[in-house]
């Protein structure tokens, strides 16, 4: 089985304005725009966010997979080349976990 971190930081064949010109939600986080995508899994819901990479201070090396997890909410972050991920749903971050 693959590490999922080499997975997701190889990068998703995402392109922000194809998803945006398909009618994905488009919301402003700090001036920059983000897509939303929200989804049920296995009795989960579970709200996904894309933005640009260059639209938020990423350093290098810090790519992800990071989970963290507090007040009853989980999110799973990583970014790769071109664009930032996060993932968020309720609980311990074991059901983001399975989402990999």
């Amino acid at each position: 089985m693959q590490d999922p971190a080499s997975r997701l930081s190889a990068g998703l064949p995402l392109k922000l304005a194809d998803l945006q010109a398909k009618g994905c939600r488009v919301l402003s986080v700090g001036g920059r725009e983000v897509l939303e995508v929200c989804f049920f899994r296995e009795g989960g819901e579970f709200h996904f966010y894309v933005g640009r990479r260059q639209d938020f201070n990423i350093p290098e090396g810090h790519d992800g997979p990071m989970l963290v997890v507090q007040n009853g909410l989980a999110t799973l972050t990583w970014a790769d080349a071109s664009n930032v991920y996060v993932v968020a749903g309720a609980g311990d971050g074991s059901a983001l976990k399975a989402l990999l």
